[in-house]
């Protein structure tokens, strides 16, 4: 199963350490994901705050108004409730994008418990190719 190769005095398991680049991959993969999402949730955290804060002026504009000027806010009212629309969708999405980032924590914390056991398991096989020698 696992072949030997000795390369300047240095015996490796090429099984364990193929497994190893292998797994290497795979958690680097899953660790740029989780940066993906991050980066993901980070800007929609910014517009969030954006918006918020565009629609909180908004709403001070409308409340400063006379009732008698009710006519010539309406645009303001319209611009406000496209505003909370977009929030409740970037609200959303900031949730799937937690969501995803939990998810996608746990698989890493998952990936580098079997990290370590692999390396443990390499070291191991080493340990015994170095008692055959």
């Amino acid at each position: 199963m696992c072949a030997l190769v000795s390369a300047a005095g240095r015996t490796e398991c090429l099984y364990c350490r193929n497994y190893f680049e292998t797994l290497h991959r795979y958690v680097r993969h899953r660790i740029e994901r989780v940066e993906f999402f991050s980066n993901r949730r980070n800007k929609h955290h910014r517009e969030m705050q954006v918006l918020q804060t565009h629609a909180e002026n908004l709403e001070s504009q409308v409340y400063e108004r006379d009732t008698d000027e009710q006519s010539r806010i309406a645009p303001a009212l319209e611009a406000l409730e496209r505003a909370r629309v977009e929030n409740a969708r970037l609200a959303d999405s900031l949730e799937e994008a937690i969501s995803s980032n939990a998810h996608l924590k746990q698989e890493v914390d998952r990936l580098k418990v079997l990290l370590s056991l692999v390396l443990a398991i390499t070291c191991y096989c080493l340990t015994l190719l170095q008692g055959h020698e």
